[in-house]
């Protein structure tokens, strides 16, 4: 199998691209589990176990070059098909396989054997190019699905998938809104809708939305998974300063927010994957609480220490110097304001401690100008 073709990515993307692209197709399969259609809840769980053998494979330098051998090495094979009607069974098949050119190619053979009034050879060749990430030519070809069958919910739900991805929200959500008007069971239209609020700035109404059907889903598992998907989405919202590749939390109320989003998300999910991703979050939080000596603290704290130094070397030496008694060693005394000089050390070091997040503040309004390094 071709993973990059899988995952609808170059065979040159980095790591990082991989591993965010998987991340995206896992949480849209895991919203398709739910399906009304048995055959397609089959279909989703078989592409979730290829998204993690996608994962395992091009995540490992190793294995990865393997793979891209073997691509290289494998001759072209095109489709023994000799009937249109097994254009579209062998369309359906390379979809499920995860062969979305080929899936596409047979679809568009089918449609060009039985003519532009099929609406299964359409949508076929929406949901390979909305798998290759061609969301315009998806719209389109699911449109015309839509307008040979408009009462198959899975046309809308195309639609609005393919809306989705152009970032036409309101189109989208009528969609979605019509899927669950003919199938009043499909609970994965209403989790798609909520993606959208949330994704199009209306993140507390589609939070709503979710915490309502997981109140009277017929498959809890599954809304409580895409709940807890949310929760976690929400919770890394929180934090003020946030960057293209992550964020830093700089106040304990993001800390508290944070985790109540993730206490949420861990009760009502039950993904592996996810636990171990509110695990990390969670560390970092309790990171962010530990108090730790900052970059600025003996800068800071210099002139208490250059001082405290000076006086505690000058009483030694005038002790030492004019001490003319047995009663009280000279040694003794400077070891006593030897002692004092180290009290006063550890009393700079207690003080300048300081949790995590402040000094994330403080580089954050560093970098904004706002002050110098360390004030």
């Amino acid at each position: 199998m071709n993973y990059y073709d899988l995952l609808g990515v170059p065979s040159s993307a980095t790591s990082a691209e991989i591993e965010q692209k998987i991340k995206e197709e896992y949480r849209k399969n895991q919203r398709r589990m739910n399906h009304a259609d048995q055959a397609k809840r089959q279909a989703a769980e078989r592409r979730a176990e290829q998204l993690m053998e996608a994962k395992r494979v091009l995540l490992d330098p190793a294995q990865r070059q393997a793979h891209d051998l073997r691509l290289s090495a494998a001759p072209t094979a095109g489709p023994t098909v000799v009937s249109t009607n097994d254009w579209l069974a062998e369309a359906a098949q390379r979809m499920e396989a995860g062969d979305y050119h080929g899936a596409l190619y047979c679809a568009n053979e089918a449609r060009r054997g039985l003519g532009d009034g099929v609406a299964a050879a359409w949508r076929l060749m929406a949901q390979a190019n909305g798998s290759l990430g061609n969301a315009r030519q998806a719209l389109f070809e699911a449109q015309r699905a839509v307008s040979l069958d408009p009462g198959e919910p899975e046309h809308h739900y195309l639609v609005g998938l393919a809306h989705t991805e152009l970032e036409q929200w309101d189109a989208a959500l009528q969609a979605f809104e019509t899927v669950r008007r003919l199938d009043p069971s499909a609970e994965y239209a209403t989790v798609e809708s909520a993606e959208v609020l949330m994704r199009s700035g209306r993140g507390p109404a589609g939070l709503q939305l979710l915490e309502s059907l997981y109140a009277t889903a017929t498959d809890p598992e599954f809304v409580g998974d895409a709940l807890g998907f949310a929760l976690t989405n929400a919770a890394e919202m929180v934090p003020a300063y946030r960057e293209h590749d992550g964020y830093t939390v700089t106040s304990p109320a993001e800390i508290h927010q944070m985790r109540a989003y993730l206490s949420r998300a861990r009760h009502v999910s039950t993904d592996p994957e996810l636990h171990g991703q509110i695990d990390q979050m969670e560390q970092y939080l309790r990171d962010c609480e530990v108090r730790r000596l900052p970059p600025d603290a003996w800068i800071r704290s210099f002139g208490v220490v250059k001082v405290s130094g000076v006086i505690a070397v000058a009483l030694a030496l005038l002790c030492v110097c004019g001490n003319t008694t047995d009663e009280v060693g000279p040694a003794v005394i400077a070891g006593l304001l030897l002692v004092g000089y180290l009290a006063v050390l550890a009393l700079v070091y207690a003080v300048s401690l300081e949790p995590q997040w402040k000094t994330n503040l403080k580089a954050w309004q560093f970098e904004q100008g706002q002050f110098g390094p360390w004030r």
